[in-house]
């Protein structure tokens, strides 16, 4: 759930035309947080990436120099459009539920964590966690 948080916030922030070129970590040591601190770290105690480091690197990846193009939000489906070089990036994800996306032809679909999502028919499904849709131009 923090991993697919972080990356809606940073996704939303992107189309709304932000240059966002940073990256924020807790550095305290984790023997000595608070519980509720210890939950923000995007490190273990061993220096290791939490889930959500990992996802947050992969969306910077994906959509590094890459421009809004906009949103549709339909039936609590949210779509952001971005587009660089030779590629449209799609993120998408839902917040009502398992919803289908209808893809066309070509694309290639990935979860925050950049593996593929295999989906046939030209259909994939939706839900709580973003996936990117990357289509070549």
């Amino acid at each position: 759930e923090a991993a697919s948080s972080m990356v809606k916030a940073f996704v939303s922030t992107l189309m709304l035309g932000e240059d966002a070129k940073f990256f924020q970590y807790w550095a305290v040591p984790e023997d000595t947080m608070l519980p509720r601190l210890k939950s923000m770290s995007l490190l273990e105690f061993d220096n290791a990436l939490r889930p959500k480091a990992v996802a947050f690197a992969i969306a910077g990846w994906l959509l590094r120099d890459s421009k809004p193009l906009g949103f549709e939000r339909r039936n609590g489906l949210w779509l952001l459009h971005f587009i660089k070089a030779n590629q449209r990036i799609t993120v998408a994800w839902s917040d009502e539920g398992t919803q289908t996306l209808t893809l066309p032809d070509g694309v290639e679909v990935l979860t925050i964590m950049g593996n593929a999502i295999k989906f046939a028919g030209g259909k994939t499904a939706v839900g709580i966690e973003p996936i990117f849709v990357r289509q070549r131009r």
